[in-house]
């Protein structure tokens, strides 16, 4: 994943690869860089900033105080951080660097989180004529960023240490079994995603040619956010390419997951008695469920984004703004049809992953069930066995965090499609 392979046959790819893991494990701090920089435009230009997030009867005297509160923490943990360091006492350095990474995150955080809050108020009661252009509209965004890249760059890793190591678990039957996975089916898997044309990889091809798309509709109109903005043309354009990048290869990785899970190819062994209480397959449940909470993240910036920024764009039905005919086209192109989409990409995802694992875990339980079954004098260990298999449980996660997924994702979809009316 974002690696291009183990082996990046050009300096693009490995360029690539190492900005991309870069950019995914430092999000934090990527997201508060644009965040910067949107607030330096805003300074420059006629765009309103932070301002708009400080109550009117907030006066000079609470700002002040405020700022001298954070500037002494900033002061007193340094000299922590100082003293630590000379004394070499590690345990209280460590915990100084936490303490300041804590507080840098989630009080980027809370900001995104008040601006995002700000946006949707605003846009709900206030008159579309009545709104301006203002960088806290884009706080939505760099909210979802925010949050989804550490939890996409830890899925990635957790990913990539499931597929590389699958020969050394129990899950492969034989050991002729684990030399075929690991000779043939594993190197497959990551040539797929070190495929190149000319010496640039594919997947960064297919991004930059989908996102141009949305690139031109930007320039046909007032650019992301509505802001009518170089900055935030650029720092969109840099993120929605390796949201792409990363979506294709996710395709690519369910692709191989739903050979494995298909019996025709490689053979996963189902475990009734594993002490992971999912047959072997909880790593499985777990990665189906990481990425099941990044697409619920997704479809709820689909909807907040459909309201905050659909409502005040300029090709929008609502702002009397229109152009040309094809404005309702490009801006439901934009905006609805994403939302529509979200629908029916969750129940794609249930299909090829909570019930394909499902469906394979069924299968080798009856087969197994069977197989017992038609064995002639049982023994009372057989007989044990066929028992431990009829208890065995069936999906690759408990029921309870099954019944909250599909719930949540029930809820989301309806959400979506509601906002739409």
């Amino acid at each position: 994943m974002l690696d291009f392979g183990t082996e990046p046959k050009s300096r693009i790819s490995q360029v690539s690869s190492r900005v991309l893991t870069y950019a995914f494990r430092h999000t934090p701090v990527i997201v508060l860089g644009a965040l910067l920089l949107l607030t330096v435009e805003a300074a420059v230009t006629e765009i309103n900033g932070l301002e708009v997030l400080i109550p009117g009867q907030v006066g000079l005297a609470s700002i002040g105080l405020v700022s001298g509160l954070a500037l002494w923490l900033a002061i007193i943990l340094l000299i922590a951080f100082i003293f630590s360091t000379a004394d070499g006492d590690e345990e209280l350095r460590e915990m100084t660097v936490e303490l300041v990474h804590a507080g840098i995150f989630y009080g980027v955080l809370s900001v995104l989180l008040v601006g995002a809050a700000w946006s949707a108020w605003t846009v709900y009661f206030t008159p579309i004529s009545d709104l301006q252009p203002n960088i806290v509209y884009s706080f939505g965004f760099l909210l979802l960023v925010y949050l989804g890249g550490p939890l996409v760059y830890d899925g990635m890793r957790r990913t990539e240490t499931l597929f590389t190591n699958l020969n050394k678990t129990d899950l492969l039957q034989t050991s002729a079994d684990a030399d075929s996975y690991e000779n043939v089916f594993l190197p497959r898997f990551l040539d797929a995603f070190a495929i190149e044309v000319g010496n640039t990889p594919a997947v960064i091809l297919v991004s930059i040619l989908f996102v141009a798309q949305f690139v031109g509709i930007w320039l046909v109109s007032r650019g992301p956010f509505v802001l009518d903005a170089p900055t935030s043309l650029l720092i969109v354009t840099a993120i929605d390419i390796a949201i792409v990048v990363l979506a294709v290869q996710f395709v690519l990785l369910v692709r191989f997951l739903n050979e494995l899970l298909s019996d025709n190819v490689q053979t996963l062994q189902y475990i009734p008695g594993h002490e992971d209480d999912a047959g072997g397959f909880r790593d499985f449940g777990r990665f189906a469920t990481r990425v099941n909470s990044l697409l619920v993240l997704a479809g709820v910036y689909l909807v907040y984004r459909l309201h905050v920024q659909g409502s005040r764009d300029p090709l929008s039905p609502v702002t009397e703004a229109m152009i040309s005919g094809w404005d309702p086209l490009i801006w439901a192109t934009s905006y609805a049809v994403p939302v529509a989409v979200y629908g029916a990409v969750i129940a794609i995802w249930l299909y090829f992953s909570f019930w394909q694992i499902h469906q394979k875990m069924v299968r080798d339980k009856r087969r197994e069930i069977q197989r017992e079954r038609s064995s002639e004098g049982r023994s009372r260990e057989d007989i044990e066995t066929l028992q431990t298999y009829r208890e065995a449980p069936e999906w690759p996660i408990n029921d309870r965090l099954l019944v909250t997924v599909l719930s949540i994702d029930a809820i989301s979809v309806i959400l979506s499609l509601l906002s739409l009316a």
